[in-house]
């Protein structure tokens, strides 16, 4: 069942990578199934108070990056958060938030920001928008490592 819930989640991350791709925007309605899924795998992996902890303390993080990228916009590009980043890259880090423990919710999270960022700058000259898919990137960062860890177990991604 549970190998089930993660080819959905895969699925799902392959579903949003076409959207951010193709229309640099992606349906809001696709970010509740995919938390659900996320969560659940990690819900089904973890004891409950672990992973409240791990929402509390994944969440916080993600508030003090929003923080910080808002004071950035605010006082030194002189822009409004949603000129800098789109709705659906936040709800993407929750997805990503919700979706693991703190150890690995971190380290994924930033390592899809440096895939994110070599990616962009490898492919930019292909984009007709200068817009960086960054809920598309990531997603693609993801779904790589969730495929290889099920094919090839590398680590498990859960109980760290």
């Amino acid at each position: 069942m549970l190998l089930f819930i993660k080819l959905l989640f895969i699925l799902q991350l392959l579903l949003l990578i076409y959207q951010d791709f193709k229309d640099r925007e992606v349906t809001a309605v696709l970010f509740l199934p995919l938390a659900l899924t996320g969560g659940y795998i990690h819900f089904t992996t973890q004891y409950v108070t672990s992973y409240l902890i791990s929402l509390s303390l994944n969440f916080s993080v993600l508030l003090v990056l929003i923080l910080v990228l808002k004071a950035y916009a605010s006082f030194i590009l002189k822009k409004k958060l949603s000129d800098t980043i789109g709705l659906g890259d936040i709800l993407f880090f929750c997805v990503f938030a919700v979706s693991f423990p703190t150890y690995s919710f971190l380290t994924l999270f930033c390592c899809s920001f440096i895939f994110s960022l070599v990616m962009y700058l490898a492919f930019n000259s292909k984009f007709k928008k200068k817009h960086v898919p960054l809920a598309g990137f990531q997603a693609l960062f993801l779904g790589l490592v969730l495929s290889s860890n099920m094919l090839f177990n590398f680590t498990n991604l859960y109980n760290i």
